[in-house]
Parts: structure tokens; sequence; C-alpha cells
């Protein structure tokens, strides 16, 4: 599934994923407005995590579970 097209500016959702360390990890967060994503990597989306407004970037080949709220 191609998570990165779920994943749109204003849509709020909650990921988990498998961290570069092997850690798991579970966001709740959204694209901003700008649609902000990392150039020349398709497999990465930015998002910023909801209550911290920390930006963060999820490798959407490591998706183990995504859920739109």
């Amino acid at each position: 599934m191609n998570y990165k097209n779920q994943m749109t500016p204003g849509t709020n959702f909650k990921v988990t994923f498998t961290k570069s360390n092997g850690e798991d990890r579970t966001i709740v967060g959204h694209v901003n407005e700008s649609g902000k994503h990392n150039s020349g990597k398709p497999n990465l989306v930015t998002v910023v995590e909801n209550g911290t407004g920390e930006y963060r970037t999820i490798n959407t080949q490591t998706i183990k579970s995504f859920q739109l709220i």
C-alpha cells in the first residue's frame, strides 16, 4: 500500500513504524499544509506530530499499521 498517498496535508492519522535503530514508534500526526515531503526520497514523508508540533520523518516502507483519524 502506498501510505504516502493517504498522508495528505491536513489529514490526521495514527501510524506505527520501525525507526532506523529498530525500535517501534507510534505517532499521531499530520502532514503540514504546505505538504512538506522529502524531495527525491519517495519512501520518506515528513509529518508534524500532534501535541508537540515537532517534525518527524517516516520511512513508509517500515510502516506496521496506519489509521486515518
